[in-house]
């Protein structure tokens, strides 16, 4: 089905395009629909209410592709310079009827690939790979070889996103089931690499810095190399175990070395986390970049990778508010 909406008229420059996706009988907003702008490599998903917004689309007309699993494909021809605001777009229902077949079928399948660098194809451990038409609570990494593995991703259109830090985030559109692995190239972005690498540097050297206490740490390529449960598993795997402090100290954390409760030193992303373990709590495993543990754990770092992100848009990365282990 093609549509033309509008009347041809001159657009000086790039503008947007608001709208809502609904069913064309029952008027039911369509929430996860796929709505994309092919010329313009513009895409997104529909809203829990069905709407939906395109930035920067090009002048003239273009053609809106909208399809949702269970429908039928719309493409609607439209100067979004002229289009009604929002842009309503109906689909019609288009059911699969196997009659006569006594067959199961998944609507799901496990989505794999790898994700690469796009210069000179070094596979990317740790990167993100998400569903975004899924409420999904946590994306997958890729492990060893840069390989990932997607599960419980519905068959269909979808648009999965990639991310890795240090690299300009790419989001693809995909039918699912695809025909062969997906092989992922990502662009380094040369600036944010450099600031990253400056920041690890630093810390590199304050933990060689340190001769009077042992120093462990859990970074990102044993993160992806397993489904954590939650961060306190990350710990345990430094030998680290956090208990409830005793209500007459009213400390924020503590751990326990052989039969003795021991105060913890907790740093997030360069300030003391007052809320102490309840606020590592908060943080799933996937969102850890690096775990540094001085002395066993009396003094904890942790840095994130939505942290390190902020951190390479900076020139200059903020201090650190948190005591320096080298001072001891």
């Amino acid at each position: 089905m093609v549509l033309v909406i509008g009347v041809c008229s001159p657009v000086s420059a790039q503008t947007d395009l608001r709208g809502v996706v609904v069913d064309a009988v029952s008027s039911e907003p369509l929430p996860g629909a796929i709505v994309r702008v092919d010329v313009a490599g513009a895409a997104t998903l529909s809203a829990a209410d069905g709407t939906f917004f395109l930035r920067g689309l090009p002048d003239g007309f273009v053609e809106v592709r909208v399809e949702a699993l269970g429908y039928a494909t719309l493409a609607v021809t439209v100067d979004p310079a002229d289009a009604p605001r929002p842009l309503r777009l109906g689909l019609v229902a288009r059911p699969v009827l196997l009659e006569g077949l006594d067959v199961s079928v998944s609507n799901e399948v496990t989505v794999v690939g790898r994700v690469v660098d796009a210069e000179d194809g070094v596979p990317l451990v740790g990167a993100e790979v998400r569903d975004m038409s899924a409420r999904r609570a946590r994306p997958a990494l890729s492990r060893s070889g840069g390989r990932f593995s997607v599960p419980d991703v519905r068959v269909g259109p979808v648009l999965m996103e990639f991310r890795h830090l240090g690299y300009v985030p790419q989001v693809r559109y995909l039918r699912i089931p695809t025909p062969t692995d997906l092989d992922i190239a990502l662009e380094p972005d040369s600036v944010a690499l450099a600031r990253i690498e400056a920041i690890e540097a630093k810390a590199e050297w304050e933990r060689r810095a340190v001769a009077t206490m042992p120093v462990q740490t859990l970074d990102r390529r044993l993160v992806a190399s397993r489904p954590w449960v939650d961060t306190r598993a990350l710990l345990a795997r430094l030998g680290i175990y956090m208990e409830p402090c005793p209500i007459e100290e009213g400390l924020t954390g503590c751990r326990r070395v052989g039969g003795e409760l021991k105060e913890v030193e907790l740093c997030i992303d360069g300030r003391q986390a007052f809320g102490g373990m309840a606020e590592l709590d908060s943080y799933e495993p996937t969102e850890i970049h690096l775990i540094e543990s001085f002395d066993r754990g009396e003094i904890l770092r942790v840095t994130t990778v939505g942290y390190l992100e902020r951190m390479a848009d900076r020139e200059r990365p903020l201090p650190t508010l948190c005591r320096d282990p080298t001072l001891k």
